[in-house]
């Protein structure tokens, strides 16, 4: 048995005690040196927590198909009909966008591209969080597109969960 504070950090080596040895809760963040730990020592959630935004893509309508270029945090878009898609984020996102009811719980923001925009069109809209009425599966974002109040497969967007 070792009494409390009798072994200290100077007292071991690099690298001799691994982390599984190490019981959930033991290391708090007090107790870590600033600056010790890089980002790649977090897990992919935080790691995805500490960029400007969570996800961002373009989706281009005539696929439909993400840029890739352009696009991180999105695996895939579909067209579930005529001027509504759906937007499928990477596990990493969806573990943070989304509840355990599979619906979302961070926003996502679209916005016309309007250089792949082949007409005039109205905002895309993102279909509210939990609405029954959608029409893509759970842990999957939907955008609905229109041009002059009718559904439209015109119009290439961007989107962005913050």
């Amino acid at each position: 048995k070792i009494a409390q504070t009798t072994i200290k950090a100077a007292n071991l080596k690099n690298s001799s005690v691994p982390g599984r040895a190490i019981q959930d809760g033991a290391v708090l963040n007090d107790q870590v040196k600033a600056g010790s730990l890089a980002a790649d020592r977090l897990s992919a959630s935080a790691q995805l927590s500490l960029k400007g935004a969570l996800a961002y893509g373009l989706v281009n309508r005539t696929t439909p198909s993400l840029l890739t270029k352009a696009t991180s945090g999105f695996s895939a878009v579909s067209r579930a009909t005529t001027g509504i898609y759906c937007l499928t984020p990477t596990p990493e996102v969806a573990a943070l966008a989304f509840g355990s009811d599979g619906n979302p719980i961070r926003p996502l923001l679209a916005n016309v591209e309007v250089t792949l925009t082949s007409s005039a069109a109205t905002a895309p809209f993102v279909m509210p969080n939990g609405d029954t009425r959608g029409s893509c599966p759970v842990r999957q974002y939907e955008v609905h597109t229109m041009n002059a109040g009718t559904y439209s497969n015109d119009i290439s967007f961007i989107v962005a969960i913050p």
